[in-house]
């Protein structure tokens, strides 16, 4: 989504079915890439009838945001991450990290701000509370820091 050389950018209504993707309640990488395969395409996948959805084996409180209510909020979700320059990485995409996509649980779609390429670095993602107290943060960001200049990409979530 943004002018960045290392990622090209997808076709506009991809942007918006990716988006409509994080929307789904317990749709995970392994769901979205079985669905994927069955149907053939991204096209397919959108336009099932009920019943072929239904087939696919999602979960019953899954299948009952898709495709429509998830995609009601994607188109002005897909507005936000193109401001913010972010990148949208759905687990069929060959750029999703391959670690992650063999995890269970892992999220079907990951949203990127910076570079694309990092994803496949190590990784260190730091989990903590949203009102440090000021040493928890001092500390927080110290760690950081020098795992950061050890040659570890900070992951946040």
């Amino acid at each position: 989504m943004s002018a960045s050389t290392d990622v090209s950018t997808p076709e506009p209504d991809l942007i918006i079915e990716q988006c409509a993707l994080a929307r789904i309640p317990g749709l995970d990488a392994n769901l979205l890439l079985q669905a994927l395969d069955r149907c053939g395409s991204w096209e397919a996948l959108l336009t099932l009838a009920p019943s072929d959805q239904r087939a696919l084996g999602w979960p019953r409180h899954t299948l009952a945001v898709w495709p429509d209510r998830a995609l009601a909020q994607a188109e002005a979700d897909a507005k936000v991450l193109q401001r913010l320059g972010a990148y949208v990485i759905a687990a069929d995409d060959p750029r999703y990290p391959t670690l992650l996509r063999n995890t269970g649980d892992a999220p079907a779609v990951l949203f990127v701000l910076g570079s694309v390429k990092s994803l496949n670095s190590p990784q260190l993602a730091m989990v903590g509370t949203r009102h440090p107290t000021a040493l928890g943060q001092q500390t927080a960001e110290a760690f950081a820091f020098h795992c950061a200049r050890a040659g570890f990409t900070g992951t946040r979530h």
